[in-house]
């Protein structure tokens, strides 16, 4: 009677009621309505220890909470027992770059999103992390691009989509080579590539000659093919991963392949 009590007494403190969407679906996951009040006030945990996840709702921070495995599970199997350079293009707030390094990869994330840079950023100094932080975008020529920004939300992603964009905002954009030649970062041993459609004008005229694998998602028909011509002359394409909770209804994309070479 003690411990209803004291729930009680949480719910009613934190305004988190039983009607609250929020709450619910924290309930339908599978938590314990004391574990729901936790999900609420504790900060994100993933594999690396604490996390900023950007997000705003109890279900996102609890998903995110449960690891890495179980969100894009095979992505972060890929990871692991890798040792080399690792650049994450399009990094997001970094929670696979943190898996890489945890992994013993010397990382470089490179995100232009302004919040989600600034997540990761956050995580950085949260884990005393040595992972090197970029917030440019990588793209098919270096230079300043005009960047559409679907939200200004940290944790938001579909960035750079021109069809979803809220507004135009000019960042630095480097080449892949580029990224070698001017900054004069090592050459990538894996590269993993999240872009929202840019993925081919990347590796378009890129050197590859480094890498050893590459995830890439494609989110088309088209960038698919494309992807597929650029990679297949000297990688092959080995599994892939059909992100199903992130597509809209109806559509086939997006998913993630995951190429090595041959």
């Amino acid at each position: 009677m003690k411990s209803k009590k004291s729930f009680n007494y949480l719910v009613k403190n934190m305004h988190i009621r039983k009607k609250n969407l929020q709450y619910q679906r924290c309930r339908e996951h599978g938590l314990s309505a004391f574990d729901s009040v936790l999900v609420a006030l504790r900060n994100t945990r993933t594999v690396t220890g604490s996390f900023d996840s950007g997000g705003k709702s109890i279900i996102t921070n609890w998903r995110d909470a449960r690891g890495l495995k179980d969100h894009e599970p095979k992505t972060a199997k890929w990871i692991q027992g890798k040792k080399g350079v690792f650049y994450d293009i399009g990094a997001h707030i970094g929670k696979f770059s943190f898996a890489a390094e945890l992994a013993g990869m010397q990382v470089y994330a490179f995100e232009p999103h302004f919040e989600n840079f600034r997540t990761i950023c956050h995580n950085v100094i949260l884990n005393k992390s040595k992972v090197a932080p970029f917030q440019i975008a990588v793209l098919g020529k270096t230079g300043v691009e005009a960047f559409p920004l679907s939200s200004y939300s940290s944790g938001s992603a579909n960035h750079g989509n021109k069809e979803r964009g809220m507004i135009l905002m000019p960042v630095i954009s480097f080449s892949l080579n580029d990224l070698r030649s001017i900054l004069k970062l090592p050459p990538p041993t894996y590269l993993k590539i999240d872009v929202d459609g840019a993925e081919a004008q990347i590796l378009e005229g890129s050197s590859l000659d480094s890498v050893k694998e590459i995830l890439v998602e494609v989110g088309s028909d088209e960038s698919k093919d494309r992807v597929h011509q650029i990679l297949s002359t000297s990688f092959k394409l080995v599994d892939t991963d059909d992100l199903i909770g992130v597509r809209e209804r109806g559509h086939e994309y997006p998913r993630n392949e995951f190429w090595a070479r041959k």
